[in-house]
Parts: C-alpha cells; sequence; structure tokens
C-alpha cells in the first residue's frame, strides 16, 4: 500500500514537512516542479506559486491541496 500524508507538520516556502501513514515524516520541496510554471499563467499550478496560496495548503489524510 502506498503511503499516504495523515498530517502536515508544517510549510516552509515551496516544501511541505509531514507526517505520512507509515509514521515517517518527509519534507517534500515543489520548488523546482512549480517552477516550470511560473511564465505560465493559464496553469492550474500557477495559482499556488504565490506563497500566501500556498500556505494554505491542507490534507485529508490521502491527498494535499487547497480544501
Amino acid at each position: 500500500m502506498n503511503p499516504r500524508v495523515k498530517k502536515i507538520i508544517s510549510i516552509d516556502n515551496f516544501s511541505i514537512k509531514a507526517l505520512w501513514s507509515d509514521d515517517q515524516i518527509r519534507v517534500n520541496d515543489f520548488s523546482q516542479f512549480l517552477s516550470e510554471y511560473f511564465e505560465k499563467k493559464d496553469s492550474a499550478y500557477f495559482k499556488i506559486l504565490n506563497d500566501s496560496t500556498f500556505q494554505k495548503a491542507k490534507t485529508d489524510a490521502r491527498y494535499i491541496g487547497k480544501m
């Protein structure tokens, strides 16, 4: 079974530190992935390039998103 995000511990810049269902704590840095979308204003990812929007990330114990 693939591990799922249980809880977001912290969000710093474009990195999310989270507790996963396998009881591991991991930091996922999305900055390199998101950097491809700075010029693509029509992309859904462009909307979360604003730091205050990214800081609103939540989890439903399966996914990370704005809920």
